[in-house]
């Protein structure tokens, strides 16, 4: 089992040991998780992807999270998208393109997969791509709280590529002045919609997931502040771990805006409209006709 998480050195064989013992310790949990109950999806997942395991011992979306709290929100996902089925319940190796918004930017589709460098950040993905280059992603799992199906996101964030500041500099253009980090939230809040999700929660700037002990005192690389990216979104911080946010697409009057921007915001307001309705009949079909894309489509 371990085999598949670590790979050698002095701290892994220490994270190694750790493993057996958080599975010994959490083996009634475990027998839950992938027992006679559980979900197609999440057997399929340890299926193909074993090192998942290892969310006995590192972190899932919050770094916070205990053992039994990652092993239940693990769980909870895949019995989630179990009964939403395609295109939310594919396999780890799958993709699905949910809408072609060529109309906007030529090669630009909104595409759902698992890529597993997310695996600790969230089990659902949309990304933007162009062409075959994944731009920007979000990455967030789903659970039901009061009866209520509900997301958390654990990522949202663009590429360190060479082409990346004019790529999206020129996608900006096209829509219309939404920057890319923007207008892939709003594609993710009409899934939202489409899925009756009512509540977001986001993981703090504080309690991301490479915070954990698990990583030690290596430094990780960001860009970003969380924080502030969900403050701008009118953001509520409920406690040290997340933010609940509001999925409910938000308008501005055209009449209050400046003469000189209200045609600009004219037609982002129309572009939005049509990518809802691309993005919806996008989901429909795939949900009758579940088609994962070819893999020789895109690049990582």
């Amino acid at each position: 089992m371990s085999k598949f998480v670590h790979s050698g050195g002095r701290l892994d064989t220490l994270r190694r040991l750790s493993l057996v013992a958080k599975s010994y310790k959490h083996r009634s949990e475990l027998g839950n998780l992938l027992g006679g109950r559980s979900s197609t999806s999440l057997i399929r997942l340890f299926n193909e992807r074993p090192e998942t395991i290892g969310v006995l011992v590192w972190p899932y979306q919050c770094a916070s999270w205990d053992t039994a709290t990652r092993l239940k929100r693990l769980r909870e996902h895949f019995d989630c998208v179990e009964k939403l089925a395609a295109p939310f319940n594919l396999g780890p190796n799958e993709r699905m393109v949910v809408a072609d918004l060529s109309f906007i930017r030529a090669g630009l589709r909104v595409v759902i997969d698992q890529p597993i460098w997310f695996l600790r950040e969230g089990n659902l993905v949309i990304n933007f791509f162009v062409d075959r280059v994944r731009m920007y992603s979000l990455a967030f799992s789903l659970y039901e709280e009061e009866g209520t199906l509900t997301a958390t996101i654990g990522s949202i964030q663009g590429r360190d590529r060479e082409d990346a500041v004019e790529e999206y500099r020129y996608l900006t253009k096209q829509a219309h002045g939404m920057r890319p980090r923007d207008f892939l939230f709003e594609v993710f809040c009409m899934v939202c919609s489409y899925l009756a999700i009512e509540r977001v929660y986001a993981v703090t700037n504080e309690d991301r997931h490479h915070t954990h002990p698990y990583f030690g005192n290596r430094i990780q690389k960001t860009s970003a502040d969380y924080n502030e990216i969900w403050e701008e979104r009118g953001g509520v911080r409920k406690n040290n771990s997340l933010y609940l946010l509001s999925v409910t697409e938000r308008r501005r009057n055209l009449e209050e805006i400046p003469q000189k921007k209200r045609g600009m915001y004219r037609k982002r307001y129309e572009m939005l409209d049509r990518v809802r309705n691309v993005l919806t009949e996008g989901v429909k079909q795939l949900n009758a006709n579940p088609v994962s894309a070819p893999h020789e489509q895109f690049d990582l």
